[in-house]
This record gives C-alpha cells, structure tokens and sequence, in this order.
C-alpha cells in the first residue's frame, strides 16, 4: 500500500501529526510523538479517494479541532487537546514499486480571529 499527505503540528523530525490517503482507496490520521505512532484515525475506507489520478487534500486547524477533507468533502473531524502548532509538510511512503507521487499547489493560511 503507497500512501502520501499532509504533515502538521510538526515540532521536529520525530514529533508531528499526519493525514494520510493510500492508493487502495483509504485515509488514516496519525499522531507520532517522540517517535512513537498512535492513530487519531485508524485506517478508513472512503469512496472519496480517486485510485487513478490527483486528489486535494485539507485539513483546518481551530484550536484543538482539525476537519479532514478529500476532494472537496469532509471526511471526518477530530479532537486533540494535546496539538500543539507548529510546521507544515508532505509526506509519502512508497510500498510497492515503481510508484509516482506528485505535490502540486501547497497553500498554508492563517486566519485571523
């Protein structure tokens, strides 16, 4: 299974939280602290996962609340008193090989409340 998304809460190279998608058609959330992996959302099948070609991914961050989407809806909200702020990223795993994972287009705001 090859998977890629979106790192956030990054504090260094060993603590940070990541939303993931995989090309079997399934989305993971997963908090790693220290180095060690705990899932805010277990691996989840979604229809919202085009197997064969691009997918937008976002995430908004309020507070302790963080709303998942994949191509345009929600796919699920999550609360974490422990998210702290910090950096941004992307990520991808590649299990099966030859694999080609594209980034096009990152935009990170910052809403003023």
């Amino acid at each position: 299974m090859n998977s890629y998304g979106l790192l956030f809460g990054g504090q260094n190279d060993i603590t940070y939280d990541s939303f993931l998608i995989s090309d079997i058609g399934s989305y993971r959330v997963v908090k790693q602290v220290e180095g060690q992996r705990s899932d805010l959302a277990t691996w989840t099948q979604t229809l919202l996962v085009n197997q064969t070609g691009w997918n937008w991914l976002g995430l908004r961050v309020e507070n302790t609340h963080i709303t998942f989407c994949l191509n345009g809806q929600v796919l699920t909200i999550i609360t974490d008193p422990a998210l702290k702020p910090g950096r941004v990223g992307l990520i991808a795993g590649a299990f099966d090989e030859p694999v080609q994972i594209h980034f096009d287009n990152l935009s990170v705001w910052k809403f003023d409340e």
